[in-house]
């Protein structure tokens, strides 16, 4: 049902138009009469919808941009050249047959004799290079248990000169005590009749 003012679908049995308000009245009802089943109804045909030809499209062709290509710089790599140092060429060690001798033990007794003898400055000077014959010898020790045999051989020569110098010193210092003793000169010194 439509509103006759401002046709506006309503639904059935309206008494006023819900948008302009109007009044609506009813329409009288008719009775429906049933149509006898025995008629065949009618076929419906339906007209096919005209086509409509597709209208061409035309596209415009996008303008071509020249492409560049952004050149790839690459850093070139230097290999640090490898200088080895050659080795130096040692000399091969000669090991002798025998260790060399350390001379301790007659660098201590001519030290024991040059603390003796006490005879001045020959004796203090015998005392001073028997010692150092001492250190000497312990040197050429620990070269010889290191496996060093230059060093041990040095310190063997150091050891042995020193013992011979010592000896000599203390050599000397008996024999200047002795020229003493036999002149009195000592036993006036002990007496204090200088």
């Amino acid at each position: 049902m439509f509103c006759p003012n401002c046709g506006t679908k309503l639904p059935d049995g309206a008494a006023f138009c819900s948008n302009c308000g109007n009044k609506i009245q009813a329409a009288p009802v008719e009775p429906v009469t049933e149509i006898p089943t025995q008629q065949p109804a009618e076929p419906v045909y339906e007209q096919p919808a005209p086509e409509q030809p597709a209208k061409p499209v035309y596209e415009q062709p996008a303008p071509e941009q020249p492409v560049y290509e952004q050149p790839v710089y690459e850093q070139p790599v230097y290999e640090q050249p490898v200088y080895e140092q050659p080795a130096p060429e040692q000399p091969a060690q000669v090991v002798p047959d025998q260790a060399p001798a350390d001379y301790m033990t007659i660098n201590i007794i001519l030290c024991v004799a040059s603390v003796l003898t006490c005879c001045g400055c020959v004796s203090v000077a015998s005392l001073i290079t028997s010692i150092i014959g001492i250190v000497a010898g312990s040197a050429c020790k620990k070269a010889v248990a290191a496996g060093d045999w230059a060093t041990a051989e040095a310190k063997s020569k150091t050891a042995k000169t020193m013992w011979i110098v010592s000896a000599v010193l203390v050599g000397l210092s008996i024999i200047a005590a002795i020229i003493l003793f036999a002149t009195g000169s000592i036993a006036s010194m002990t007496n204090g009749n200088w």
